[in-house]
């Protein structure tokens, strides 16, 4: 399991706010003793280590609150890399089967761009599956019900991503 980064820097600001905690304690400590011993009573006291423990814990909230908040910000509004892919789902009926093409026309229940007649060229490597599991061109027939993933580059180039045959019998 890999933790976020931002998990790393406020533990690491709570293990920080600890040792100054305690390294103030033995200050305070060392301080106290020598003004019992007699040292000189016009220098402050410094203030009980309780009372800093709480400062500096308020403080660690504070900041930790803030880096929340821009954790928060990054996540649900995170800038659009130059290389963004979109992708596009619909749902046709196979009309035509090639060597390495597949023609099929989008049902009505996509959106109007996705309704027409589209033939793809189908390279090595892109997934046909049914029900999960790998199967080939030539298992895909005329009227088959096959859901087209696709994928769309900042320049507009599409091209198919993976094709899924949803009828329930091979």
């Amino acid at each position: 399991m890999v933790l976020p980064m931002y998990l790393f820097v406020l533990l690491a600001a709570a293990i920080f706010v600890a040792a100054v905690c305690v390294g103030y304690y033995f200050i305070y400590k060392t301080k106290s003793s020598e003004d019992s011993n007699g040292a000189d009573e016009r220098k402050k006291s410094m203030p009980a280590p309780s009372r800093v423990a709480a400062v500096l814990t308020i403080i660690f909230l504070l900041v930790a609150v803030i880096i929340s908040f821009f954790i928060k910000q990054g996540i649900s509004n995170p800038k659009t890399p130059e290389g963004q892919i979109d992708a596009d789902a619909f749902y046709a009926e196979v009309k035509e089967v090639g060597d390495n093409t597949v023609t099929v026309t989008g049902i009505p229940l996509n959106d109007e761009s996705y309704r027409g007649e589209f033939t793809y060229e189908l390279y090595d490597g892109i997934p046909l599956e049914w029900h999960g599991q790998p199967i080939s061109l030539s298992d895909l027939d005329e009227g088959d019900l096959v859901s087209v993933i696709l994928l769309t580059d900042i320049g507009g180039t599409e091209d198919v991503f993976k094709i899924k045959l949803l009828d329930d019998e091979m």
